[in-house]
């Protein structure tokens, strides 16, 4: 009688001791998409502004390219 009840309650452990396993492992996946899926939008936003700024830097040396080319050339002409 011994036998028969430990031999089902091995069993029964063993089963929920995979089940609980597999439930830490999936979570554990999931939890690794979920933070690769972070990183994923957190490397976007820093090219998207990363992109804002390299226009923005481009506008602006354009702008001071066509300043000193003016000043250039008002200093060119007033020499006249």
């Amino acid at each position: 009688m011994n036998g028969q009840v430990i031999m089902p309650i091995w069993i029964y452990c063993l089963a929920w001791g995979i089940i609980g396993w597999s439930m830490v492992v999936a979570y554990n996946r999931g939890r690794a998409k979920g933070y690769k899926q972070i990183q994923d939008d957190v490397l976007e936003i820093i090219q998207k502004i990363s992109e804002e700024d390299v226009n923005r830097w481009n506008r602006e040396r354009e702008k001071d390219d066509y300043l000193e080319k003016n000043i250039d050339w008002l200093e060119d002409n007033d020499e006249r």
